[in-house]
């Protein structure tokens, strides 16, 4: 079975992406990390598409928020922040050439796809500023799979901004997100202290890419037993943004 990735170069109008920073951001750097971290996605086994920048949209290279593959569909998503709303479109030609059903989040659900947290075939969708209880339902029904409302923590952009299942009933997750682990009957693997980012791994199989920079985290996970490849992802960090944020990944 191939395992598709896709993925979109930023723009040079990523620099006026939605940000709780302000820090700079340099579209040329985040080139360059983008081009290192889609040959992270080849080494753990993954054949990475990737699309042109669309300038239209700053945010637009964090292909994950902007649609949710599943059981042979792809469901758009409708950003609960405006200017996101009309990612998922630019992405409809990719998916329908790739064979996916698309279908669609409606007003007045709203849904980015950094809130679905799979835990096998169960998703776990954070309700917060981005993501409406209405827009798990359309996720429920149009997917065809079950689904669970879980409160963003405060301060956190996504739920998966805190948490990253590492399969075998494991959920690697910040501190706030703890008492999720306990009520789902999953482990709770608690993300080093100050390397928080790293709870938005990326893993495939027992392979994990996670952001560069935390020594502890990386040598936690290996324990675990996973492979671990850290990609320099500053540049997305700036815009809230890890390694699940920039691909949408799915069989084909």
């Amino acid at each position: 079975m191939r395992w598709i990735a896709l993925t979109r170069t930023p723009g040079n109008s990523y620099v006026k992406a939605i940000s709780s920073t302000s820090a700079r951001i340099d579209p040329d750097e985040a080139r360059r990390q983008h081009d290192g971290y889609c040959r992270a996605l080849r080494n753990i086994g993954l054949e990475v598409i990737t699309l042109p920048p669309d300038e239209g949209f700053p945010d637009g290279c964090f292909v994950e928020d902007a649609v949710v593959v599943r059981n042979g569909k792809a469901l758009l998503t409708r950003s609960g922040a405006p200017s996101r709303q009309g990612e998922g479109e630019t992405l409809r030609p990719t998916l329908e050439a790739h064979g996916l059903h698309i279908v669609q989040v409606e007003p007045p659900g709203t849904l980015d796809g950094g809130d679905v947290l799979w835990v096998e075939n169960v998703a776990y969708v954070g309700l917060g500023d981005r993501t409406n209880q209405e827009g798990i339902a359309q996720l429920a029904a149009k997917l065809g799979v079950e689904a669970h409302a879980v409160p963003v923590p405060p301060g956190m952009l996504h739920l998966k901004s805190g948490a990253a299942y590492l399969g075998n009933g494991r959920l690697y997750a910040v501190a706030a997100l703890a008492p999720l682990a306990a009520e789902i009957g999953l482990d709770w693997v608690p993300v080093p202290e100050g390397e928080e980012p790293t709870a938005d791994a990326l893993v495939f199989g027992a392979k994990a890419i996670i952001p560069a920079g935390y020594p502890k985290a990386a040598t936690l996970l290996k324990e675990l037993g996973l492979q671990v490849q850290p990609v320099n992802l500053s540049e997305f960090a700036k815009a809230d943004g890890g390694p699940t944020c920039l691909s949408v990944i799915w069989p084909q």
